[in-house]
């Protein structure tokens, strides 16, 4: 999403950082480590935007920030199934 050449260990952190954050102290309560998967979409672009936003950071990435944010261009870069 970001165009990073490379991947650091500080986006591995950010990802990692995102959802776990994702996950509410009920949840964790319950036993659970991950966020429910009926949250996956937009736990997918949370995730996917703390890496990028990293990435920029970092000097690693090849596109900036869009003007929408990387959150929504995530979100608006989904892919979703149509069944007929």
């Amino acid at each position: 999403m970001a165009g990073a050449h490379c991947i650091t260990d500080n986006m591995v952190i950010a990802a990692a950082l995102a959802l776990a954050n994702m996950v509410s102290a009920t949840e964790l309560n319950h036993g659970n480590i991950y966020p429910p998967l009926d949250n996956i979409r937009k736990v997918s672009a949370i995730v996917a935007a703390a890496v990028a936003n990293t990435a920029e950071k970092e000097e690693v990435s090849t596109v900036k920030t869009p003007s929408i944010g990387w959150y929504q261009f995530a979100m608006d870069s989904m892919y979703i199934p149509k069944y007929s």
